[in-house]
């Protein structure tokens, strides 16, 4: 599926990432066959928190109508207007790269002509990469700019390759590797 940018969730001394609200994922599907309707099923689980987590799940199903024509369903087409914002993009013409060993430096250099952002926030890919409730201090450089990450207790040395989603102030989000 591709997932909306996450969010900082605190609860207490904690941070975990997440989302709130309405959250859509959106998944490619390949329809065949000609009877007029597609049908989706999907076995779900999540969980629901606020101070803690109820894990919670369904069996849904979906059907549509089968548009030749191109048309897409009024309702998703407003549920992804709603949240199209939501949704990192690639991070074109960017230089992302990241060193160190006791605090790890992500650094980005963005095209000519791009603005800086005033702040930024990382969400690794993987697991057990960075202490989630650690501060990413952040610091612009003239052609971009720098954050201070901080390993999570468990990592077992600074990882390979750095991944994930770097969210810019206002919600502008991008995947980067380094």
């Amino acid at each position: 599926p591709e997932w909306p940018r996450p969010e900082r969730i605190r609860v207490g001394p904690l941070v975990n990432y997440g989302y709130s609200g309405e959250t859509p994922l959106l998944m490619s599907a390949r329809v065949t066959g000609s009877s007029g309707k597609a049908r989706a099923e999907l076995d779900a689980e999540w969980l629901v928190c606020r101070e803690e987590c109820v894990p919670a799940g369904a069996r849904l199903a979906w059907e549509a109508p089968i548009a030749r024509s191109g048309r897409s369903e009024p309702a998703f087409t407003a549920l992804l207007g709603r949240h199209e914002h939501r949704f990192p993009r690639p991070a074109a013409g960017w230089r992302v790269s990241a060193w160190g060993e006791g605090t790890l430096r992500l650094e980005a250099e963005l095209p000519a002509g791009a603005r800086v952002p005033e702040s930024a926030q990382f969400f690794p890919r993987e697991p057990l990469v960075l202490d989630h409730a650690a501060e990413q201090p952040f610091k612009r450089s003239p052609r971009g700019f720098e954050l201070a990450l901080t390993p999570a207790p468990e990592a077992e040395g600074p990882p390979r390759t750095l991944a994930g989603v770097l969210v810019l102030e206002g919600g502008e989000s991008f995947e980067v590797e380094a």
